[in-house]
């Protein structure tokens, strides 16, 4: 069992959401991500207390849960707990000694945008746990924990590019990062007149109930046939786009469209941070849009509001590129767009998206910001009504 020694004052950890710059579901295949922490975040208030009982309060939800450190941790039927069970479940396994404490907890993510505020709230919460109980955990350690406690609560089979974005993530810097080595770099993100803009298609999503299980499944499937022939190759992310053409004729159309995404965007990845070094801002875009057209056809992970987001960015030069972000069927899409255009950019795309879907969708700019942070009480914001509600025994 790991010692810990239980820290007597609340613990405050402010953990971000993130953007994909490019890499869609490359992640689990052993891929190339390059993802960014922002400024919106999940903050975290945790209070140790005397004893082994947990309290969990949810202040957006005005929702609360009890439970027992002894007791026996399974998925609840409220989907916000199972996120907090599975990471203590995970440090249970791993015999760290804990003790009672409260969790509040308030995100500015918005939730089902495709900001991975689910992987932010889980790695907000083992961070201020390694704190409060003194685990000396890794920032590795933690992105691992977080990953797994969506796999066995949440039913979600994720990689690692959430995360690892959260816990690492560094301010005005994306990382690139291989899914399969873990190696990763920062690069600079300088987009001079431009702006990275997030349009929601205002479509909801639980990841743990689309097609992105299933398309996890498609990708083994169509891995383990390339490998009939081609037994040396380990991950899709080791097979080459010519080696892949030379396997058309013996694989399923299914599996060879979703092989031939990831090969080509994985591609896209390297070339992406190449124009981001430098600052080659159209030829960024240009790829964002070749993105998009191979998660619509190739992988088939958008919809009909996405699409739609997308499309209407190619009547508007100011836009360099956009792409829909995030695991897919609903969420937001990403925009590179010139900053004296933004004013016109949403209020046109306002104007078409509502008269074809009856919706408004919602803007949101991001800065990129800094990784998981423990932080003070007064480093909350000034201006959030998280500074009272966690205050105030609720």
């Amino acid at each position: 069992m790991k010692n810990a020694q239980t820290l007597k004052q609340a613990i405050y950890v402010s953990a971000p959401g993130r953007i994909n710059i490019i890499g869609e579901h490359t992640d689990y295949n052993g891929g190339l991500v390059f993802p960014a922490a922002i400024q919106q975040s999940v903050l975290c208030k945790l209070t140790p207390k005397d004893g082994l009982g947990l309290t969990f309060k949810a202040l957006d939800l005005d929702d609360q849960f009890t439970i027992d450190l002894n007791d026996d941790f399974k998925p609840n039927a409220k989907s916000w707990v199972n996120y907090l069970l599975g990471v203590l479940h995970q440090l249970k396994k791993q015999n760290c000694q804990l003790g009672g404490f409260e969790l509040k907890f308030h995100s500015s993510i918005p939730m089902g945008a495709g900001l991975s505020s689910s992987a932010a709230l889980c790695c907000g919460f083992v961070a201020a746990i390694n704190q409060c109980f003194d685990l000396r955990l890794s920032h590795w350690e933690m992105v691992k924990i977080a990953q797994k406690s969506e796999h066995e609560f949440a039913g979600v089979q994720c990689g690692i590019m959430d995360q690892f974005a959260s816990i690492f993530g560094q301010k005005d810097q994306a990382l690139l990062l291989n899914c399969l080595t873990e190696e990763y770099s920062s690069h600079k993100i300088d987009l001079e007149k431009y702006q990275l803009v997030l349009c929601d298609s205002m479509v909801k999503h639980e990841l743990a109930s689309t097609e992105y299980n299933t398309r996890r499944e498609e990708c083994i499937a169509g891995l383990a046939a390339f490998k009939e022939r081609n037994p040396s190759i380990e991950t899709i992310s080791d097979i080459d786009w010519d080696d892949l053409i030379m396997e058309v004729a013996f694989m399923d159309d299914l599996h060879f469209r979703r092989l031939s995404f990831v090969v080509q965007e994985n591609e896209r990845v390297r070339a992406s941070a190449k124009a981001l070094a430098t600052n080659n801002i159209q030829q960024l875009g240009k790829l964002m849009y070749q993105s998009h057209e191979g998660l619509e056809q190739l992988y088939q992970v958008s919809c009909e509001e996405l699409d739609f987001l997308v499309d209407q960015t190619y009547q508007m030069p100011q836009v360099a590129g956009a792409r829909m972000m995030g695991g897919g069927f609903g969420g937001c899409t990403i925009n590179l767009v010139k900053r004296s255009f933004l004013p016109e950019f949403r209020d046109r795309i306002q104007y078409a998206f509502h008269q074809r879907f009856s919706l408004d969708t919602r803007f949101i700019e991001v800065e990129i910001g800094q990784g998981v942070s423990i932080i003070s009480e007064d480093q909350l914001p000034d201006d959030s009504p998280l500074l009272s509600q966690l205050r105030q025994d609720i």
